[in-house]
């Protein structure tokens, strides 16, 4: 993309003021091309072809882009219901968005459904205001359940919940959604047709220096009690570093470490499929973790206190019992 001023900036007016908001108009024959242009504080893509400029709003903060969608994904089929979706139904929902390619704010569907503070993205030959930007991404999830919940979308829903793509995958419906059959069938066989993913997992620090193992009696902070055995494992780290989810899984909480006080920081909790429960506490700050959100491993759930320089890291299996973390982590 290049940016220009005022001389193009009239051509992309006449195409906003033919329709009073970002849309089409058909001009007299010009140079092909892609454009970044800026009217006032507002920012448009255009694109230049024969007798033809499009123009819409620039892809907006908080867009989610490829390597966010698949979190996106798993966030809206637990939302709907779904909270062990399988691959094909998650990829399908990635290759819906694939199709989209939209650069709204937190919608990568592309839906139309209105809310408090969202704002206009395009327009639609019918609509004065056509796709949105949300304001969050709590938000944007909220406006595409509505959509898909509103009566027009049955067998999509379903589907979606139901782990069945080839019902979600509905000719008429996503037709009528605005996508298309066609160019989703043909992003998600492209999908589907690379190799799974083996499970993924992720250092939680680079290096995974342990500081105090589990079940070790003689830890520094091992404060539970006066005769005590360490029951996690201490991942070293420094000051301000990220601490990395080890695992893909489902948030639970965030919140303040119960022992010890302020001076043991903040700690998350997620599920993982199995049953089991990961915790990583002494955290100067959680990130990323939002109850029913997913997490992938590797994403960043924290930063490492100065006054600790570790990560308390736990496990407890589908019983409940502690488990050492780190063994669980190697085998897995």
């Amino acid at each position: 993309m290049r940016s220009i001023g005022l001389a193009l900036s009239g051509l992309v007016l006449a195409a906003l003021l033919t329709f009073g908001r970002p849309g089409v108009v058909v001009l007299p024959s010009m140079p092909n091309g892609a454009w970044t242009v800026r009217i006032g504080s507002a920012t448009f893509d255009v694109t230049l072809g024969p007798r033809v400029v499009r123009a819409q709003s620039a892809r907006q903060t908080g867009f989610i882009g490829e390597s966010e969608r698949e979190r996106w994904a798993r966030d809206l089929l637990a939302a709907l219901g779904n909270q062990q979706p399988t691959r094909e139904t998650v990829g399908l929902v990635v290759a819906w968005q694939s199709a989209e390619n939209t650069g709204a704010a937190f919608n990568p569907l592309a839906t139309t459904q209105p809310a408090d503070g969202a704002t206009c993205w395009n327009s639609l030959p019918s609509m004065l205001c056509g796709v949105k930007s949300y304001t969050t991404y709590e938000q944007g999830l909220q406006a595409t359940i509505e959509t898909l919940s509103n009566g027009f979308y049955p067998n999509i829903l379903t589907g979606l919940q139901s782990n069945n793509p080839e019902q979600a995958l509905n000719v008429d419906e996503l037709d009528v959604w605005g996508t298309g059959f066609e160019l989703v069938k043909s992003q998600y066989g492209l999908l589907m047709s690379q190799p799974a993913p083996s499970v993924g997992k992720s250092e939680i620090v680079p290096g995974m220096e342990i500081n105090a193992g589990f079940y070790d009696t003689g830890s520094v902070w091992c404060f539970q009690s006066a005769v005590c055995q360490h029951l996690g494992t201490d991942i070293a780290g420094a000051d301000g570093q990220e601490v990395l989810a080890p695992f893909s899984g489902t948030c639970i909480e965030t919140g303040s470490y119960p022992e010890g006080g302020s001076t043991a920081g903040q700690y998350v909790r997620y599920a993982l499929a199995d049953g089991s429960e990961v915790y990583l506490g002494h955290l100067r700050e959680a990130l990323n973790c939002m109850a029913g959100t997913s997490l992938l491993a590797g994403q960043a759930v924290g930063l490492i206190r100065a006054d600790m320089l570790h990560t308390h890291f736990q496990i407890k299996d589908a019983a409940g019992t502690l488990i050492d973390p780190f063994e669980y982590w190697k085998k897995h």
